[in-house]
């Protein structure tokens, strides 16, 4: 560091005393200055406080502005995802979330439930500060502990924890089917009869799952223009950077998929996250469903509604029954081989390529395999090559985490074509379905037959865009993060996407997710058939689990 020859830095130095009494006075002034700034600020914010509240005059507490994604013309206006949510996402005074997801929880009395997997959601949440987590608990297995904090290790200022007495949860349903109905007294006790006893038996909250924005309106911004549902068992990733934001405004119901390399293509709404306008034409129209159409048919309906009802009933409707307009897009990180870390989570496609390139790893050379080690007679599985490549996946994750740019969601290389929404319950398509075939909804791709792995590799879009319009289906270039360090032969590649979904992994008895929440900078790897293993930012495992014991 540059000083000025006679300043050595030396505080004892007698002949600089003089000069840094002058600076100390000097420092001495301009404090005293600041000093006084600040008190007139603060007498004029006590002033402005005493004017709004003591009654010189009323401020005017503004909604924020209407939810548009700009459009690339000047938009002075704050965009939505620039916000972040607010101290009280209920209150005008404040914007309001880009998005509410509403979650469900009850304690199990199952003894077999996976506790780890609510920290790591939790902690997938947190980092989405652009999106309000509402999480509605109560007690319906009676088992207590139902108002605990889930939250309690995990800094989520943006995941919100609202605590019912099984009373107040039952009036909340009755209050709003009955509002729809127009119920007497004896159907508004009735109801409250027969929500009660069914409640214990919809094992995943699908019963009432379009209507959770109304039923729990007194919990959301009035401004709120969309909410969704998801579970607890996936972990999220980055929902700025890979949600439909530029068009969200354009649809109703916006849902999540994954890649398919099927020609006839099965559709539902997802009960693992979908995403609504908040609108009350859009919610009556899933009243539409057989048992909620009326107070007489709720009373007397014959049969029990499938678990998944939004997956069967609600699509049905949705699709066959509304001209709601609609969005189906990759969401779901859908790979034996899927990695997680808190802002992205991706799927790794194309493993046989690190098989392949495996003369070509520098990792393999560097880094230990797990199980007994590569040898000629037991070479490495794809899982297992993949692991020993966490470094060179774990660079490419890092890159992409930097990346603050929202792509476009549709660009000028698509191709789009209409389809068809069929539901033939007698069709041979090879489908398999686990509701009753007569709720399920599909179509024949015409675009994906012509293409390259039938489209597996692009990003697939089925949407109505106008309501009571044609279907159409749309595909376009898919952004693959190529990893590796060889050049001359097919890359592995990340496909990054919005949430991984723990539905296969947690029902092995030997697979389990770290006890604590996954921390920043690291990486959850699974291979859904046989591990998972967690590293740091340096790609250093920190811990694993294995269907077979692992040796290093």
């Amino acid at each position: 560091m540059y000083r000025p020859f006679f300043d050595t830095g030396d505080d004892t130095n007698p002949c600089l005393l003089p000069l840094r009494a002058l600076r100390m006075r000097r420092y001495g002034s301009l404090l005293a200055s600041l000093a006084g700034l600040t008190a007139l600020v603060v007498l004029l914010s006590q002033l402005y406080a005493l004017k709004d509240w003591g009654g010189w005059g009323s401020r005017e507490l503004s909604l924020p502005p209407e939810y548009i994604i700009s459009s690339g013309h000047n938009d002075l206006r704050p965009h939505p995802l620039d916000l972040a949510v607010g101290f009280d996402p209920v209150d005008p005074a404040f914007p309001a979330p880009a998005l509410t997801l509403i979650v469900l929880w009850y304690p199990s009395a199952s003894p077999n439930t996976r506790t780890e997997l609510l920290p790591n959601f939790i902690a997938s949440a947190a980092a989405n500060p652009l999106v309000d987590v509402l999480i509605v608990k109560f007690d319906k297995d009676n088992v207590g502990g139902a108002c605990d904090p889930l939250a309690s290790a995990v800094y989520a200022p943006n995941v919100r924890e609202v605590c019912l007495e099984m009373e107040e949860y039952y009036e909340l349903h009755v209050e709003y089917l009955c509002g729809q109905w127009k119920c007497n007294g004896a159907q508004r006790r009735r109801t409250r009869e027969l929500i009660e006893a069914r409640t214990g038996t919809d094992r995943v909250n699908s019963l009432y799952r379009p209507f959770r924005a109304d039923i729990f309106a007194k919990y959301l911004h009035p401004g709120l223009k969309l909410w969704g549902w998801c579970d607890t068992d996936i972990f999220i990733g980055s929902l700025e950077r890979m949600f439909p934001w530029d068009v969200a405004p354009d649809f109703d119901v916006l849902f999540s998929s994954w890649p398919t390399n099927l020609d006839d293509v099965h559709v539902f709404v997802p009960g693992h996250m979908a995403v609504f306008r908040r609108d009350p034409v859009v919610s009556v129209a899933f009243l539409q469903v057989d048992w909620l159409s009326s107070f007489d048919n709720f009373e007397t309906m014959p049969f029990t509604p499938t678990e998944a009802a939004e997956e069967a009933e609600f699509s049905h409707v949705l699709f066959m029954r509304t001209g709601l307009t609609f969005l189906r897009f990759d969401a779901l990180a859908d790979s034996q081989y899927h990695v997680s870390t808190l802002g992205g989570v991706f799927a790794l496609e194309d493993p046989t390529a690190a098989m392949l390139a495996l003369d070509d790893y520098d990792a393999t050379v560097h880094i230990p395999m797990p199980g007994s080690g590569y040898n000629e007679s037991a070479p490495p599985t794809p899982g297992e090559v993949l692991l020993a490549s966490r470094a060179h996946i774990t660079t490419v994750v890092q890159q992409r985490l930097r990346d603050t740019s929202r792509r476009n969601t549709f660009s000028a290389n698509g191709i789009e074509g209409e389809v068809e929404l069929l539901n033939d319950k007698n069709a041979e398509h090879g489908l398999v379905y686990w509701f009753p075939a007569n709720f399920a909804v599909y179509y024949h791709s015409l675009l994906g037959n012509e293409m390259l792995m039938h489209g597996r590799d692009m990003r697939r879009f089925l949407m109505r865009r106008d309501r009571g319009g044609a279907v159409t289906e749309r595909f376009e270039p898919e952004v693959r993060l190529a990893f590796g360090s060889h050049s001359t032969r097919p890359r592995p590649w990340l496909r990054e996407a919005i949430y991984t979904h723990f539905q296969r992994e947690k029902s092995w008895d030997w697979w389990h997710m770290p006890s604590r929440a996954i921390g920043l900078g690291e990486v959850l790897y699974v291979d859904k058939e046989t591990s998972a293993h967690l590293w740091d930012a340096r790609a250093h495992i920190l811990w694993e689990n294995s269907r077979i014991p692992i040796t290093h």
